[in-house]
């Protein structure tokens, strides 16, 4: 919605949402873990909302988890050890999780309302 109220038109808005969502989806750690994001690129996982949501997602879900597992490779190891070093995702940032999901709801809704309020496309 906050792209929409930023441009003057449907199509401009699904194109732009398209390559946001396509940045968000390549950087957000479920193609390519961060720990194998090039560090010049690691930026753009922090500054991702779809990353948030999955960190949050597999940590809360999995991160007390103390199942074996197997990985081709390696000795089996407990679900959060392997969350933990190969992931790089850990528990204990739940907290900034939910903060984090809260403020970026915020800052999207405000932008949207400011959009929708100061930004007028029509022509008369």
């Amino acid at each position: 919605m906050m792209v929409v109220a930023l441009t003057p038109n449907e199509e401009i808005a699904a194109v732009l949402s398209f390559f946001i969502f396509m940045l968000w989806n390549t950087f957000a750690g479920f193609i390519v873990p961060r720990k194998m994001i090039p560090v010049w690129w690691r930026w753009m996982y922090w500054a991702d909302p779809a990353a948030w949501t999955i960190y949050g997602l597999m940590s809360s879900q999995l991160g007390d988890r103390v199942e074996l597992i197997r990985v081709p490779g390696q000795p089996d190891q407990p679900v959060s050890e392997f969350m933990k070093e190969y992931l790089g995702l850990q528990d204990d940032y739940l907290a900034l999780v939910i903060t984090l999901h809260i403020a970026m709801s915020t800052l999207f809704g405000v932008v949207f309302c400011l959009g929708i309020k100061y930004l007028k496309f029509q022509r008369r």
